[in-house]
Protein backbone atom coordinates (compact mmCIF):
# COMPACT_ATOMS: atom_id res chain seq x y z
CA UNK A 1 0.00 0.00 0.00
CA UNK A 2 2.96 2.54 0.92
CA UNK A 3 4.07 1.67 -2.70
CA UNK A 4 0.87 2.84 -4.39
CA UNK A 5 0.90 5.60 -2.61
CA UNK A 6 4.24 6.70 -3.45
CA UNK A 7 3.21 5.86 -7.10
CA UNK A 8 0.63 7.94 -6.56
CA UNK A 9 1.88 10.71 -5.19
CA UNK A 10 4.27 11.24 -8.64
CA UNK A 11 1.45 11.12 -10.96
CA UNK A 12 0.80 14.89 -11.94
CA UNK A 13 -1.96 16.07 -13.71
CA UNK A 14 -1.10 19.41 -15.93
CA UNK A 15 -3.12 20.40 -18.57
CA UNK A 16 -1.17 22.16 -21.51
CA UNK A 17 -2.57 25.00 -21.83
CA UNK A 18 -1.74 26.07 -18.18
CA UNK A 19 2.34 25.71 -18.77
CA UNK A 20 4.37 28.73 -19.14
CA UNK A 21 8.05 27.71 -20.68
CA UNK A 22 11.04 29.28 -17.86
CA UNK A 23 12.46 31.94 -18.95
CA UNK A 24 15.98 30.80 -17.71
CA UNK A 25 18.86 29.76 -19.78
CA UNK A 26 18.75 26.45 -20.72
CA UNK A 27 21.36 23.65 -18.58
CA UNK A 28 21.48 21.62 -21.82
CA UNK A 29 20.48 20.01 -25.06
CA UNK A 30 17.73 17.79 -25.43
CA UNK A 31 17.73 14.47 -25.81
CA UNK A 32 19.01 13.35 -29.68
CA UNK A 33 17.16 11.14 -31.93
CA UNK A 34 19.82 8.33 -31.07
CA UNK A 35 18.52 8.05 -27.83
CA UNK A 36 15.20 8.98 -28.33
CA UNK A 37 14.81 5.79 -30.87
CA UNK A 38 16.48 3.54 -28.55
CA UNK A 39 14.85 4.39 -25.49
CA UNK A 40 11.35 3.46 -27.86
CA UNK A 41 13.11 0.37 -28.86
CA UNK A 42 14.34 -0.81 -25.95
CA UNK A 43 11.04 -0.61 -23.98
CA UNK A 44 8.77 -1.45 -26.88
CA UNK A 45 6.68 -4.05 -24.83
CA UNK A 46 6.07 -1.89 -22.05
CA UNK A 47 4.83 0.74 -24.27
CA UNK A 48 2.69 -1.38 -26.11
CA UNK A 49 1.07 -2.67 -22.76
CA UNK A 50 0.22 0.41 -21.36
CA UNK A 51 -1.05 1.24 -24.44
CA UNK A 52 -3.14 -1.78 -24.74
CA UNK A 53 -4.40 -0.64 -20.79
CA UNK A 54 -5.39 2.09 -21.82
CA UNK A 55 -7.49 1.29 -24.71
CA UNK A 56 -9.36 -1.58 -22.74
CA UNK A 57 -9.83 0.38 -19.62
CA UNK A 58 -11.59 3.77 -21.51
CA UNK A 59 -13.30 1.71 -23.72
CA UNK A 60 -12.00 3.11 -27.29
CA UNK A 61 -8.80 2.36 -29.91
CA UNK A 62 -6.32 4.62 -28.51
CA UNK A 63 -4.04 4.70 -31.26
CA UNK A 64 -0.15 5.09 -30.51
CA UNK A 65 1.31 7.96 -32.31
CA UNK A 66 4.84 7.97 -32.86
CA UNK A 67 5.15 11.22 -32.78
CA UNK A 68 3.70 11.37 -29.16
CA UNK A 69 6.02 8.92 -28.20
CA UNK A 70 9.45 10.56 -29.47
CA UNK A 71 8.07 13.95 -27.78
CA UNK A 72 7.53 11.43 -24.67
CA UNK A 73 10.85 10.12 -24.75
CA UNK A 74 12.20 13.38 -25.37
CA UNK A 75 10.99 14.04 -21.71
CA UNK A 76 12.00 10.77 -20.11
CA UNK A 77 15.39 10.98 -21.25
CA UNK A 78 16.02 14.44 -19.22
CA UNK A 79 13.40 13.59 -16.70
CA UNK A 80 15.57 10.47 -16.20
CA UNK A 81 18.87 12.35 -16.64
CA UNK A 82 18.12 14.84 -13.14
CA UNK A 83 15.87 12.68 -11.24
CA UNK A 84 12.85 15.32 -11.12
CA UNK A 85 9.07 14.99 -11.78
CA UNK A 86 8.35 18.09 -13.51
CA UNK A 87 6.83 18.69 -16.53
CA UNK A 88 9.57 21.66 -17.97
CA UNK A 89 12.20 20.56 -19.50
CA UNK A 90 15.89 21.70 -18.46
CA UNK A 91 16.25 23.63 -22.15
CA UNK A 92 12.57 25.36 -20.79
CA UNK A 93 10.59 23.41 -23.26
CA UNK A 94 6.80 22.50 -22.11
CA UNK A 95 5.04 19.76 -23.21
CA UNK A 96 3.61 22.13 -26.23
CA UNK A 97 7.10 23.23 -27.21
CA UNK A 98 7.87 19.95 -27.16
CA UNK A 99 5.11 18.42 -29.24
CA UNK A 100 5.34 21.29 -31.30
CA UNK A 101 8.82 20.71 -32.50
CA UNK A 102 8.02 17.27 -32.96
CA UNK A 103 5.33 18.08 -35.55
CA UNK A 104 2.16 17.48 -33.68
CA UNK A 105 0.01 20.63 -33.70
CA UNK A 106 -2.99 19.80 -31.46
CA UNK A 107 -4.63 22.57 -28.83
CA UNK A 108 -6.33 19.63 -26.12
CA UNK A 109 -3.14 17.54 -25.25
CA UNK A 110 -1.75 16.64 -21.04
CA UNK A 111 1.08 15.28 -20.51
CA UNK A 112 1.30 12.54 -17.49
CA UNK A 113 4.40 11.42 -15.22
CA UNK A 114 5.48 8.28 -13.73
CA UNK A 115 8.28 7.46 -11.50
CA UNK A 116 9.70 4.08 -9.75
CA UNK A 117 12.82 3.07 -8.02
CA UNK A 118 13.95 -0.17 -8.19
CA UNK A 119 13.28 -2.88 -11.01
CA UNK A 120 9.74 -3.29 -11.34
CA UNK A 121 8.73 -6.93 -12.13
CA UNK A 122 6.83 -5.60 -15.01
CA UNK A 123 7.28 -1.73 -16.35
CA UNK A 124 4.46 -1.57 -18.47
CA UNK A 125 1.95 -3.19 -16.11
CA UNK A 126 3.39 -1.22 -12.89
CA UNK A 127 2.79 2.29 -15.03
CA UNK A 128 -0.47 1.54 -16.43
CA UNK A 129 -1.83 0.93 -12.83
CA UNK A 130 -0.46 4.03 -11.51
CA UNK A 131 -1.50 6.04 -14.71
CA UNK A 132 -5.12 4.34 -14.53
CA UNK A 133 -5.82 4.43 -10.68
CA UNK A 134 -9.37 5.03 -9.77
CA UNK A 135 -8.79 8.05 -8.45
CA UNK A 136 -11.39 10.92 -8.69
CA UNK A 137 -10.65 13.50 -11.52
CA UNK A 138 -7.99 11.08 -12.84
CA UNK A 139 -7.24 13.00 -16.23
CA UNK A 140 -5.89 9.91 -17.81
CA UNK A 141 -9.42 7.86 -17.81
CA UNK A 142 -11.36 11.22 -18.59
CA UNK A 143 -9.22 12.93 -21.11
CA UNK A 144 -11.04 13.30 -24.32
CA UNK A 145 -7.97 12.09 -26.18
CA UNK A 146 -7.61 9.30 -29.61
CA UNK A 147 -4.11 9.70 -29.72
CA UNK A 148 -1.32 8.54 -26.84
CA UNK A 149 2.23 8.36 -26.90
CA UNK A 150 3.92 6.73 -23.63
CA UNK A 151 7.95 6.35 -23.05
CA UNK A 152 10.32 5.26 -20.49
CA UNK A 153 13.74 6.07 -19.47
CA UNK A 154 16.06 4.23 -16.80
CA UNK A 155 17.46 6.43 -14.30
CA UNK A 156 21.34 6.35 -12.87
CA UNK A 157 20.22 4.82 -9.41
CA UNK A 158 18.09 1.96 -11.30
CA UNK A 159 14.54 3.55 -11.10
CA UNK A 160 12.56 4.02 -14.10
CA UNK A 161 10.64 7.50 -15.56
CA UNK A 162 8.02 7.32 -17.94
CA UNK A 163 5.67 10.03 -19.64
CA UNK A 164 2.50 9.25 -20.97
CA UNK A 165 1.12 12.01 -23.32
CA UNK A 166 -2.97 11.71 -24.39
CA UNK A 167 -4.16 13.93 -27.10
CA UNK A 168 -7.08 14.72 -29.68
CA UNK A 169 -6.69 14.84 -33.50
Amino acid sequence: MKAARILVSLFLLVPLAGLVACESSPEQSPAGDHQIDAVLDEYASARAEVLSALSKTRGIDLGGDETLARAAARHALDLAERREATHLGTDGSSPRTRLAEMGFATSSAREFLFQIQGEPADLGASAARSWLAPLEGNGVLSEPANRAGVAFAPTADGGYVGVLLLAQR
